[in-house]
């Protein structure tokens, strides 16, 4: 009997980047069902991909931005060497990378940076499935959500005084460097912080929709400690109709609570995809990336992108899209009559 095939697979990034090759990993077990799977990836990846399937049986860390990196990719590249891997496929387009396999003896398979618009979770999917049709077969973003985790995410909520049957709306006004250096808050804030006021004006617009209906609705924002101050900010701005939790860092939890929430708002960042990928529908803020590209990986049905530069002023970025369009995104998922089941209650 052949033993069974050792592959290695390699993304290296933030989470909403490891997210975006899900479907592709998922594709690739499908397809390799006896294989032993490896993970080449940084902390945010493992972290993302723990639980993702027994059949990844070992993660090899990789620090891009650590200085002591020169000297761990001599480890790497002898691990490599040593593994015995019969492919590898990679998701990374900086050419480096293929230094560190280029004497392991294996049938490599990489990424193509090709000048059509596609969403980069299908270039991955056609590195495992070269034949790979979405119209046909589509295999989306997806991760697993744990018990122990909702479990948590029920208790953080009930704490809050949030009911099983309330129909949660989550915002998330934070983002990657925000609370770094100013110089990166300044590059990034345009195209991902939608500003104080407009998260304020939604919470309100939400909120009064939904009691004219009698729908008990209830909008959240869990975020890190350190981002607690844009949270109490936008809270403020709601006239306190937002739940601001703030509990520590819990990864499975963070993700059972996204998967809890029946909608979230969300600019283009991490979270956006874990949400997707948990199956909450989102609504998508977008200013100079195109989404085509960068969007959530998911039925067209589940997911309302709106873009600054369809609007008057794109220059703007993301306070170009008004309070009014998101809401209008929002109420093709809000349910009409109070009646209408949340996710609690379909937990």
């Amino acid at each position: 009997m052949a033993r069974p095939a050792k592959i290695l697979f390699v993304r290296v990034g933030r989470a909403g980047d490891i997210v975006m090759v899900t479907a592709a990993l998922r594709r690739l077990l499908a397809r390799e069902q006896t294989a032993n799977v490896h993970v080449l990836t940084s902390r945010d990846g493992q972290r993302v991909l723990r639980d993702f399937d027994p059949r990844v049986t070992r993660f090899l860390l990789h620090d891009r931005k650590s200085p002591l990196e020169v000297f761990r990719r001599r480890a790497l590249r002898r691990i490599i060497r040593t593994g015995g891997y019969d492919r590898i496929y990679c998701f990374e387009l900086n050419p480096s990378y293929q230094n560190l396999w280029r004497d392991a003896g294996a049938t490599v398979h990489t990424v193509q940076n090709t000048a059509a618009v596609m969403n980069y979770a299908v270039r991955c999917l056609r590195v495992v499935d070269p034949d790979y049709d979405e119209g046909r077969d589509p295999q989306w973003v997806s991760l697993p959500v744990a018990v122990a985790g909702q479990e948590k995410a029920r208790a953080l909520l009930q704490q809050a005084g949030i009911e099983d049957d309330a129909y949660i709306v989550g915002f998330h006004p934070s983002f990657s460097g925000l609370s770094k250096s100013w110089i990166r808050s300044l590059v990034h804030r345009q195209q991902k912080a939608w500003p104080v006021e407009s998260y304020g004006l939604l919470a309100k617009l939400l909120t009064d929709h939904a009691a004219e209906r009698g729908i008990k609705l209830r909008v959240v924002m869990d975020m890190l400690p350190e981002d607690r101050a844009i949270g109490e900010a936008v809270t403020r701005a709601s006239g306190n109709r937002i739940t601001l939790l703030t509990a520590p860092p819990d990864f499975d939890r963070y993700k059972a609570l996204l998967a809890r929430m029946d909608l979230l708002v969300v600019p283009n960042t991490g979270p956006m995809h874990i949400a997707a990928a948990v199956g909450t529908n989102v609504v998508a803020l977008f200013a100079g990336l195109d989404p085509r590209d960068s969007g959530p990986y998911i039925p067209a049905t589940r997911a309302a992108v709106l873009r600054a530069e369809d609007g008057a002023h794109p220059e703007l970025g993301l306070a170009a899209i008004s309070p009014h369009q998101v809401f209008a995104a929002c109420c093709r998922y809000l349910p009409q009559r109070a009646s209408v089941l949340s996710r609690g209650n379909l937990a």
